[in-house]
């Protein structure tokens, strides 16, 4: 859809409003909540340095809106429209209605007095995409990213590609109590693939700002910081005195939560008890030193909001206090069914602001912490140990969020031995991520962000790393003979077999 296609954004959504009022005060709704947005979005993408005749500088722009519909009889339908054509809309709009079906547990709507204001993004940003510079801006941002990746050299390197994205949103929420909601919001995505023969390395963020020189040498690098020049090998795990601790970098720990921790923690699994945890858990310490807050009012962050698809006005939340769940993530519906099915929890639990759906919630941006723990430097980590195996991507399906067990690929781990980098390697990384949480011999490392969440990397015993023949051994030979004749692999960048590689 070109911007003529839906006029003016404001007549649109008067439009859209104007029709769904017209039908409640007939007698036909009793109720309606509209979430909706303008997405524009300019992409750059480069492949070796040009721009492919598949992929070049293109532009799109969307108009998208979800209707929940709330009938006599205590029916109710959703619709998801993504045209500004209202004799379109209503049509759909009567189809929704015939098909409308009774809900158990329908969301309350609550009259709000105000929604908080949070800067989505930075004034130089937002004034950039309102002024017409986003295409420009990403091609520079693409060409970038492509001037640092040409520099990273391999023997096994195959080609290298680079995304940069402007985006502009303007989200906007009303329902037929009268509360209104606004969002205008932009953001750069940025992202950098590297193909190597036996792997693929890419690193990809979201800014709320104007990349600088410095985030965009910091991209280039997290993508590459794994394609060095060093010895390709078995894992031999060490069996003498202190033998061998595994250090889970942040992007690990948080591949673990995600697959064995967040999914227990959904009201729903509580509700239905079926996940490790249910409602009567709700005040108990149950997740060793795991700390967890979600703060969607930080600002310049693409991931804060005002509000929610319920309209509710967005607040932080301690989710997880030292291992103690306090307060799950609630949408309105979810809530009153909780309420109905357990009496004496009415009054404990507010909204927060934090649902995308009748069903679901989501995080804004998520803080993760062990509690009691010290904290270590990186070189200091690779040394409490005769062998470190730093664990940066964990990949595979083998995950038991009821027991916390798992059996993950970690490809592309680093080995240090006696404090040096010896050589990468891929194995099984076994465990069960309860253990991880109580480990109290454990140490962390500096907290790093990816994305939206925030957390510390972690080094710890309780893991076993389980050696796998190796695929690529029959070239491994050839490419440490290359590798020996130059220790820099890039332009400029460090990369040599005794590098501290995070």
């Amino acid at each position: 859809m070109n911007a003529g296609a839906f006029g003016s954004r404001a007549l649109v959504r008067r439009s859209l409003w104007s029709l769904l009022e017209t039908l409640r005060e007939a007698g036909r709704l009793k109720a309606f909540v509209v979430n909706g947005a303008f997405k524009t979005e300019v992409t750059s993408v480069m492949f070796m340095g040009l721009r492919h005749t598949k992929a070049p500088e293109q532009t799109s722009l969307r108009f998208e809106a979800n209707v929940y519909l709330e009938c006599e009889g205590g029916r109710a339908a959703t619709l998801d429209i993504c045209t500004s054509d209202m004799a379109l809309v209503a049509s759909r709009l009567e189809r929704a209605m015939a098909l409308a079906m009774p809900l158990k547990h329908r969301p309350v709507l609550r009259k709000h007095a105000a929604y908080p204001l949070v800067p989505l993004a930075s004034p130089e940003l937002l004034e950039l995409v309102s002024t017409g510079g986003a295409a420009a801006a990403a091609s520079r941002f693409s060409k970038g990213l492509d001037e640092r990746a040409k520099r990273i050299e391999h023997p096994r390197l195959m080609s290298r590609e680079v995304h940069a994205t402007v985006n502009h949103v303007e989200r906007f929420y009303f329902d037929s109590l009268g509360n209104e909601g606004f969002e205008p919001s932009a953001f750069c995505s940025l992202n950098s693939v590297f193909w190597l023969r036996d792997t693929t390395e890419d690193a990809s963020d979201v800014l709320g700002a104007l990349p600088t020189e410095a985030e965009l040498d910091t991209l280039v690098n997290e993508a590459s910081r794994n394609i060095m020049a060093s010895d390709v090998r078995k894992l031999v795990p060490r069996d003498d005195e202190g033998g061998t601790l595994v250090l889970l970098t942040p992007k690990a720990f948080l591949t673990l939560l995600d697959d064995l921790v967040l999914p227990n923690l959904e009201v729903r699994t509580l509700l239905r008890k079926t996940g490790a945890h249910e409602v009567q858990h709700i005040g108990s310490r149950i997740l060793g030193r795991l700390t967890l807050r979600d703060n969607p009012h930080l600002a310049f962050s693409p991931f804060s909001s005002c509000y929610d698809t319920d309209g509710t006005p967005t607040k932080p939340v301690s989710i997880v206090e030292d291992g103690v769940l306090l307060h799950p993530l609630f949408t309105g519906a979810l809530l009153a069914e909780l309420e109905s099915e357990h009496p004496s929890l009415v009054g404990r639990f507010g909204l927060t602001g934090h649902a995308i759906g009748l069903d679901a919630t989501s995080h804004t941006n998520l803080d993760v912490g062990l509690d009691g723990l010290p904290e270590v430097t990186f070189a200091q980590a690779v040394q409490r140990a005769p062998q470190v195996v730093v664990v940066g991507n964990l990949t595979g399906m083998s995950v038991d969020p009821l027991s916390g067990q798992f059996a993950l690929d970690a490809d592309g781990a680093k080995v240090h031995e006696d404090g040096k980098l010896a050589y990468s390697t891929s194995f099984t990384l076994r465990g069960n991520i309860k253990e991880v949480l109580v480990d109290g011999h454990a140490v962390l490392l500096p907290r790093e962000r990816s994305f939206n969440r925030w957390a510390p990397g972690v080094l710890t015993s309780v893991l076993t790393c389980v050696p796998k023949e190796l695929s690529e051994e029959f070239d491994g030979e050839n490419d440490r003979e290359e590798s020996e004749d130059d220790g820099r692999v890039d332009g400029g960048i460090e990369q040599n077999p005794h590098r501290e590689s995070r």
